[in-house]
């Protein structure tokens, strides 16, 4: 069809970074998971691996693990908190975390992305939680307890985004505390990883997308060990801390190069 043709190829040139971003989060969000459901479902054990990695790949992004980045720690339940920025986080973060992690995401992300949240149905590896529901934090802390004793893949890790939202500034928003205080109370490890220079490969606010592949800078940080505080106040100081000084870190690396 002719005219089809003509329409597509006028929007790419009038409109090529409203066509890309259309192309990425359909690609990423949608055809994939179908064809993972459909077809690799039954040939491969890890298929949010296999969707991550591929997504990764398809929007361009080249990991680049900076100096000092440390492995994920293996072998018991960690949290793993790190910066949240656009979409991409929800595929990048798995590889950058070795597929090793689930992910604590509000419910409208499954709404929007539903070919996603049937993935989840297999995976369980996105925790949703609908926004107002965790006033009582006594039964949240307890649902977490569930899933984690429950995961289905073997992914015994969680990331969790403790500036509570997406934060597309060059400093890190304040952090909030109710998640950091559930690893304390468990006596539960925390990760910190912080990632930068994806920006324009999904912004969702502008709802555009460069073409082209983008370098992104990570770095993992030594696990702190929560057991080792006396009390949460001085755990929470500490995380703060580590949180800022490894954001401007990472975040100054993107600015000089």
């Amino acid at each position: 069809m002719w005219w089809i043709t003509t329409i597509i190829l006028g929007l790419t040139l009038n409109f090529p970074k409203q066509v890309m971003i259309f192309i990425r989060l359909m690609y990423c969000f949608h055809l994939f998971p179908i064809y993972s459901l459909i077809v690799r479902m039954w040939t491969i054990d890890d298929i949010q691996g296999l969707w991550t990695d591929n997504a990764t790949w398809f929007t361009g992004m080249s990991l680049h693990k900076l100096e000092g980045s440390v492995p994920i720690l293996k072998g018991r339940n960690i949290m793993i908190i790190g910066n949240h920025r656009n979409l991409c986080d929800f595929i990048m973060h798995d590889v950058i975390t070795e597929h090793s992690a689930n992910l604590l995401s509000r419910a409208g992300m499954g709404v929007v992305f539903p070919f996603t949240g049937l993935i989840n149905i297999i995976t369980d590896g996105f925790w949703f939680f609908i926004r107002g529901s965790c006033k009582d934090m006594n039964n949240f802390f307890e649902w977490i307890d569930t899933k984690f004793a429950s995961h289905k893949t073997g992914r015994m890790h969680l990331i969790v985004y403790p500036e509570g939202h997406r934060n597309l500034t060059n400093k890190p928003l304040p952090l909030r505390t109710g998640m950091i205080r559930y690893a304390f109370s468990r006596k539960m490890p925390i990760q910190i990883f912080i990632c930068n220079g994806y920006d324009e490969v999904i912004n969702e606010k502008k709802f555009s997308a460069q073409w082209g592949r983008a370098k992104v800078n990570y770095k993992v940080y030594n696990p702190i060990f929560t057991d080792q505080y006396m009390n949460f106040d001085s755990l929470m100081d500490d995380v703060r801390s580590m949180f800022l000084e490894s954001f401007n870190e990472v975040f100054k690396i993107n600015k000089s190069g």
